[in-house]
């Protein structure tokens, strides 16, 4: 992921894209003052992506959710109640909505100004254009930069699918050699053309489709910092709960030190599935 926000609209305010969480509420407020109805599109969603989310803010803050070799939870910490102030912070400020844009709404709120940034993937650069219904509007008026840095600094996601062969496939040399096509630049590339999807191949970035493409920048350098979510069969069921929780803070219903509590008491009982 990367901060996407209006160019046009920080131009206009004169404000520069932020690099620190504490730059991050003055950036937005600046964009509300140019015109933005709300400077951040938050999640909203209470899910498991607002979980998910939750996740980033704590490793910018410098912890984790596990421990290093994903045995416990670490849930209730300093960092995941800093981490979940970072949130809160956006909706006291009024810098965002608690009530919206909602999944589907992204996009349009975002190019209609209601929203003027958001934290997500490259995958919606290429949609601009055709939301606005002007060729051309995206590079007119967006700009990309590695999200804002917390004491942790700015770690991200890597978001994506994974390919592999099971073991007990009857078919493993032609499965392996579906993979090895996809893994190939030239059809990294195709599938970039065909939906955005950002190759895993590094070579495949120096193609002119996407070498040429300013607004791509960003994401390549945070895929310099990144972090993968825990790989456990309990994990989904972990990050759904961190969304409730993360709501209940956001509207004022429960305080982040009794949601962290909540959180960590929650994942012990349920365990890592191993």
């Amino acid at each position: 992921y990367a901060l996407v926000y209006r160019q046009d609209i920080a131009d206009a305010a004169g404000v520069t894209a932020p690099t620190t969480w504490e730059e991050m509420v003055p950036f937005l407020e600046g964009l509300q003052s140019a015109g933005a109805v709300k400077g951040f599109g938050a999640d909203v969603g209470w899910d498991v992506y607002s979980g998910q989310n939750l996740t980033q803010y704590v490793w910018q803050a410098g912890g984790d959710v596990m421990n290093s070799d994903g045995t416990e939870w670490t849930l209730d910490t300093p960092e995941m109640v800093a981490a979940m102030e970072y949130v809160k912070n956006f909706f006291d400020t009024g810098v965002a909505d608690i009530g919206g844009p909602g999944f589907l709404d992204t996009q349009s709120y975002f190019v209609e100004g209601k929203t003027a940034a958001m934290i997500t993937g490259p995958w919606v650069i290429g949609q601009f254009d055709a939301v606005a219904g002007e060729d051309g509007w995206t590079a007119e008026n967006v700009g990309t930069v590695p999200v804002p840095g917390g004491a942790g600094g700015n770690i991200e996601t890597i978001a994506g699918g994974s390919l592999g062969v099971l073991t007990d496939s009857d078919n493993q040399e032609n499965a392996w050699k579906v993979i090895r096509y996809l893994a190939e630049p030239d059809t990294q590339v195709a599938q970039y053309d065909a939906y955005a999807s950002l190759p895993a191949v590094q070579s495949a970035w120096e193609d002119p489709a996407i070498a040429d493409e300013p607004l791509l920048d960003a994401y390549f350098e945070q895929l310099q910092n990144t972090k993968a979510y825990p790989q456990n069969s309990t994990w989904i069921e972990v990050a759904t709960q961190m969304g409730a929780e993360i709501e209940a803070v956001a509207k004022g219903t429960e305080t982040p030190e009794d949601a962290a509590a909540s959180l960590q008491s929650f994942a012990e009982n349920l365990g890592t599935g191993e």
